[in-house]
Parts: structure tokens; C-alpha cells; sequence
């Protein structure tokens, strides 16, 4: 049951136009009511009408008679492209580039998708600096707001975090700021702080064989950055 439950929260928070049930979700739905195929809301609604009374022992529903809830503005959410560089942070191989992707969110004023936020909160929400957590604010969007007051650890550090002030630095100002660790080019968190206008210069130390051992990672970091920027429509 803990798995459908999670399965239908992450369905209902990213939208059915974003994320799809699960076969095993779409099951036990359909060994409840019948056929829920057809309409991927309907049965999105169906599942979680019918995970809560399950877990209130089977009790009938009772009649709503309370105020509905004002509906959530349209918002627009980034691309798609942007939403697969996005995948590939958070996965993992280049997490070391999520500073770069809050900065270009913000620069393009792109919203990120919520399916995304509970994992974005995860990470922008520890530590002792709430830098990322200045950087992630603007991106979360009406429904990010609503998720943060559903977990009270998350209003706890929000809390602490938003009683110093924060701003979202210029991509430029970013890349300046580290432009001294930058340099150092035998470590591989440099290669996520090198400004973009040094690419093609570092193209071609590469393509001279220098750093040999490792340059086929350098390169892919180098590809995975400028493939990111363009997906924002940021040269």
C-alpha cells in the first residue's frame, strides 16, 4: 500500500500530463472499480479517493460539504529538454552541476517541474548556508509552495534559512566568484565552475592529450554544460 500511496502522490503532484500510474497502480484500481484506462485524471482521482478510505479500514465516504479549494493557477514549467538535464543531475553522474542549473532556471525565469521539488527540497535544504535554497525559491512555483507545508522538517529549515537574506547572483557573477578554483583543472569539481567562454579553449587542451587520463570524463562534463546552457536558450 506504501508503494501506491507514493505512487499516486508523485502522480498527482507532477500531473497526469507529465508522469504516468504505474502498471501495479492501475491494477489494484481496476480490481476495485473496473476499467480505469481510459481517463489517466479519473483514475488518478479514483486511486486516491480509494487509498484513503483504505486506509481509514474501508469506512463508506461521507459527503463533502466543506468549501472547495480555489484551483491552482496554470504555470509554465520548462521544457522538456530542460526537464531531461534535469533528470540527469539529480541521477546523479553530474550533480555537481545543480548550482549551474538553479542559476540558468533563474536566468530564464523557467519554473521547475514539481515533480521534481520533493528530491530539489532534499538537497537545497541541508546544510548550514541556504544558499540553494535563495536559488531554488523562485523556481518552485504555486504548487512548491503548497508542498512545503505538507512536511514539517521543510517549514523548520525554511524557516531558519529565510530569516537571513539571500539573492540569486547573475550567471556571470557565479562563474567570476569561482573563477580562482577554476583554474586548477586537475580536480573534477573545476570543470563545473570554468566559465562557458572557456570552453573551446579547454576543447582544444583536451584534444591535445594533456590530461589523457581523465579526459574523456572532462569532455563529457564540458558537453553535459554546454547541452544544458542551450537547452535554457542561453549561450
Amino acid at each position: 500500500m506504501d508503494s501506491i500511496r507514493y505512487d499516486l502522490n508523485r502522480v498527482a503532484l507532477g500531473g497526469t500530463e507529465r508522469a504516468t500510474l504505474s502498471d501495479t497502480t492501475l491494477a489494484w484500481i481496476q480490481h476495485q472499480v473496473g476499467d480505469v484506462y481510459s481517463d489517466p485524471a479519473n483514475a488518478l482521482l479514483l486511486g486516491l479517493t480509494l487509498c484513503e478510505q483504505w486506509q481509514r479500514l474501508q469506512l463508506p465516504i461521507k459527503p463533502f460539504d466543506g468549501a472547495l479549494p480555489t484551483s491552482v493557477p496554470q504555470e509554465d514549467y520548462c521544457s522538456r529538454e530542460v526537464e531531461r538535464y534535469l533528470q540527469l543531475v539529480l541521477a546523479g553522474p553530474h550533480r555537481r552541476a545543480l548550482d549551474e542549473l538553479l542559476l540558468l532556471a533563474n536566468a530564464a525565469h523557467c519554473l521547475l517541474p514539481p515533480l521534481y521539488l520533493p528530491e530539489l527540497f532534499g538537497l537545497c535544504l541541508q546544510g548550514r548556508t541556504p544558499q540553494r535554497w535563495h536559488w531554488l525559491r523562485p523556481l518552485i512555483g504555486t504548487r512548491g509552495s503548497w508542498l512545503l507545508v505538507q512536511r514539517a522538517d521543510w517549514q523548520k529549515k525554511v524557516a531558519k534559512y529565510e530569516q537571513s537574506e539571500g539573492s540569486v547572483p547573475s550567471l556571470a557573477n557565479w562563474y567570476e566568484s569561482h573563477s580562482a578554483k577554476a583554474v586548477a583543472l586537475q580536480h573534477e569539481e573545476a570543470w563545473y565552475l570554468v566559465a562557458p567562454q572557456d570552453f573551446d579553449a579547454l576543447f582544444r587542451y583536451l584534444d591535445e592529450g594533456r590530461q589523457s587520463y581523465h579526459s574523456a570524463r572532462y569532455r563529457s562534463i564540458l558537453e553535459f554544460r554546454e547541452g544544458m546552457r542551450q537547452a535554457f536558450g542561453i549561450s
